[in-house]
C-alpha cells in the first residue's frame, strides 16, 4: 500500500506516476478509500486491508486525508481511461460511490511520509518535505524497474 504524495495537489501527483503505477495505484487507492471507510465503522466495497500500514491510518484520520485520496483515486482512474482506453473496475465500484465525499476546499497540509521500501534499500522517510521524500523516491525506484517508465500521450515530471 502506497499515496505517492509527489505534490500537495492530488491530480498532479496521480499524473506525475508513470503507466505501470497508474494501473497499479488506481487499485490500491480504492483500496485504501475502502479501508479507511471501514475503520470509521461504514462499509464499501472492497474489504479493508493493510489497516495497520501508515497511508492507511492517514486516510482515516480525517475527510480532509480522505478527500485527498479520492480525488487522487479519480485522477488515478482518468489517466487508467486516458492510457488504456478502458474503464478501471475500481472507479466503477469506489469512485461514483466516493466522489460526493470529496471537498477541494479542505485538502489537508499535513502527509504522511512513507517513501521507503526496505526490500530496495530506498528510504527518504527522513526528508522533512514528504513531497520532495516521494519525489525522490520514485526517482530512486524507476531505474530499477524491469522496463524503463513510460508516461503514453503525456509528459514525464520535470523533476524525474
Amino acid at each position: 500500500m502506497q499515496l505517492f504524495a509527489t505534490s500537495p495537489d492530488p491530480v498532479e501527483s496521480a499524473k506525475a506516476l508513470d503507466d505501470k503505477r497508474v494501473n497499479k495505484m488506481t487499485i490500491e487507492t480504492a483500496q485504501i478509500i475502502c479501508t479507511a471507510e471501514h475503520l470509521n465503522g461504514r462499509d464499501a466495497p472492497y474489504k479493508p486491508t493493510h489497516v495497520h500500514h501508515p497511508c492507511v491510518k492517514w486516510s482515516a484520520e480525517s475527510l480532509s486525508n480522505l478527500s485527498w485520496v479520492i480525488f487522487h483515486h479519480l485522477a488515478l482512474a482518468d489517466l487508467y481511461t486516458h492510457v488504456t482506453g478502458k474503464t478501471h473496475l475500481s472507479f466503477t465500484k469506489v469512485g461514483k460511490i466516493y466522489e460526493h465525499l470529496a471537498d477541494w476546499s479542505n485538502l489537508p497540509s499535513v502527509f504522511v511520509n512513507c517513501a521507503c521500501d526496505r526490500k530496495s534499500g530506498i528510504d527518504f522517510t527522513h526528508v522533512e518535505d514528504v513531497h520532495e521524500a516521494y519525489r525522490l523516491y520514485l526517482c530512486a525506484r524507476w531505474p530499477n524497474d524491469k522496463r524503463p517508465p513510460v508516461w503514453k500521450n503525456r509528459a514525464q515530471p520535470d523533476w524525474k
